[in-house]
């Protein structure tokens, strides 16, 4: 993987979270202490989308893979609404931040149409304007400006605690890559897991029962060709 030396990468990354605040977090606010996860996960979003722009999408990828080594998954990003607590207290629940970055950029590329994903976040942006959102209107909102069911794919990260778990086995021998999730997804949402050997980049939909293909070496899996996923790798 791309690793960016300290020579090349000078971006203050709290700088470009907290005016991102002024967006996610100030023009639109959420209605209850349980959406905090959209301040504060867009904005740190918003440090890798200023990241890709300053430098270019490798950049990007890295700090992607960067946030995803660094998620606890021990509560949902949703919190449960309507009672008194601060979430800061605990680092079981600081994903907010992390996860909930990483779950934008899993909507951005299961949709894969960066145009029509960015035109969204600046649609939300005019249609909230000095609001208080509620999680499900947000959602709703993604939801219905796309032909795809985001709906599906918001709920796989806001409302359980562990991410999809992608598992394959390679068998060098046969030439063969199995692969599944490793429990059903609770959602009809399909789910690309792109497969990338050398340059060439295939796309596969994972089911809960092992499927085949042939390949003719060990494939790559990276979240920040396809989203946040959990990557088990069976030998």
């Amino acid at each position: 993987d791309f690793q960016p030396s300290r020579d090349t990468l000078h971006i203050n990354t709290t700088l470009a979270h907290e005016l991102a605040h002024e967006w996610w977090g100030n023009q639109i606010t959420g209605h209850d202490y349980c959406d905090m996860w959209m301040h504060e996960g867009m904005a740190t979003f918003s440090e890798a989308m200023v990241i890709s722009e300053l430098y270019d999408p490798e950049y990007y990828d890295y700090y992607i893979r960067w946030l995803s080594r660094n998620i606890d998954n021990e509560r949902p990003l949703l919190k449960t609404c309507g009672v008194r607590y601060n979430s800061w207290v605990s680092y079981k629940d600081a994903d907010i931040y992390n996860k909930g970055a990483l779950l934008m950029h899993t909507v951005r590329r299961q949709m894969d149409d960066d145009s029509l994903f960015l035109e969204l976040l600046r649609n939300a942006l005019l249609a909230f304007d000095r609001k208080n959102v509620t999680t499900e209107t947000f959602v709703q909102f993604m939801d219905e400006q796309t032909n795809q069911d985001l709906q599906s794919l918001f709920n796989l990260y806001l409302r359980h605690v562990k991410p999809p778990i992608f598992q394959y086995r390679y068998d060098s021998i046969q030439g063969e890559l199995k692969y599944k999730w490793s429990e059903p997804l609770k959602t009809d949402f399909s789910f690309r897991v792109d497969m990338r050997m050398d340059d060439q980049v295939s796309s596969l939909y994972p089911e809960s029962s092992y499927q085949s293909v042939k390949v003719d070496q060990r494939p790559k899996f990276d979240v920040a060709d396809f989203g946040y996923v959990l990557i088990e790798a069976l030998e």
